[in-house]
Parts: structure tokens; sequence; C-alpha cells
């Protein structure tokens, strides 16, 4: 029987490990983007002043809308993440 010199083993067994684990490397299944910078909208807490205050009709359309002042089109409901929502008083 041929003598093998355990260096030369050594390397083979590192080679079957390394051959073994290639494929265990995986990519993601969608593309990986960083996400954009959040914006901040600063909307205005209180009407301009001579802006006569007008009473929201019914109930909040969702959680977390606020009854508003637009600068154009007057009182609605507006919500920090969706905006504004149509159905203008």
């Amino acid at each position: 029987m041929p003598h093998i010199s355990l260096p030369l083993v050594r390397i083979a067994a590192a080679a079957a490990a390394v051959a073994s684990l290639a494929g265990c490397v995986a990519y993601p299944a969608y593309p990986v983007r960083p996400h954009p910078a959040p914006v901040a909208v600063v909307e205005p807490v209180a009407p301009p002043p001579g802006v006569v205050y007008v009473a929201p009709v019914g109930i909040a359309p969702a959680p977390g809308y606020l009854w508003r002042y637009h600068r154009v089109y007057g009182w609605g409901w507006w919500h920090p993440h969706y905006g504004w929502r149509a159905g203008w008083r």
C-alpha cells in the first residue's frame, strides 16, 4: 500500500469541505435596494388668520385622519401617511 503524506490528506480534506459548502451561498430572491430617506412634510397646525373654522360633518373616514385646513381647497381630512382625502367642504 503506497504511503500518503499527511499534508496531502489535509489539502484533500480542505478541498472536499470547500466543494461541499460551495452551493450553500444563496442570493436574495429579490434585488436589495436601499430605501430613500423619509421626507418630512410640515402641515400647519392652525389655519391662517381670517379663516373661518368649519366643523366636520360626521366622523373621520379612518383612524389617524385629522380635520385640517388646506390653503386652496379649504377644510378637509388629512392623514400623516396618506395625505388629503377627497370630499372638501
